[in-house]
């Protein structure tokens, strides 16, 4: 079963800024998490009762997302190093995207369609949590509480 990638146009346009180096301040590099596993920071137990079955295993376990799925339900967490830069969130998350705090060093929610998104910058790591559940009113509540779960485990 191939997954649906959820991630949206927000974090494609911030991980490609962060890969070419935005940064608020490059001499002092934010400190890292090494060697993060995405499935580690993300079970199958936490997304369970969200997609409604017991034990779901990953759909996607690589070096830099870990999935679930569940028909079209669909959790998605991506992670990849990254500094944050306040000039490009503000042009990405511009009337859109919300600041949030509890989550991390910095972190916005977006609704990016029927995909409830949280980004998330924290030790050196840029994550996004990515929550599509066709019978949930709120998935970017849901995206917050297992974005705050990830980075309880960094």
């Amino acid at each position: 079963m191939r997954m649906w990638v959820v991630t949206g146009t927000a974090a494609l346009v911030l991980a490609g800024t962060a890969a070419c180096g935005g940064t608020t301040n490059p001499a002092t590099p934010p400190p890292s998490a090494k060697n993060v596993q995405p499935c580690q920071l993300l079970t199958g137990a936490d997304v369970a009762a969200l997609l409604g079955v017991s034990d779901p295993k990953p759909v996607q376990d690589t070096a830099t997302e870990c999935g679930y799925q569940d028909g079209t339900s669909i959790v998605q967490l991506a992670i990849e190093p990254a500094a944050f830069d306040q000039a490009i969130a503000d042009k990405v998350f511009a009337g859109t995207g919300t600041k949030i705090t509890g989550v991390g060093e910095v972190a916005y929610t977006y609704p990016n369609g029927k995909v409830g998104q949280t980004h998330v910058w924290v030790k050196g790591q840029y994550l996004t949590m990515s929550v599509h559940i066709l019978d949930s009113a709120d998935n970017i509540a849901a995206s917050t509480k297992l974005a705050k779960i990830a980075v309880g485990r960094l």
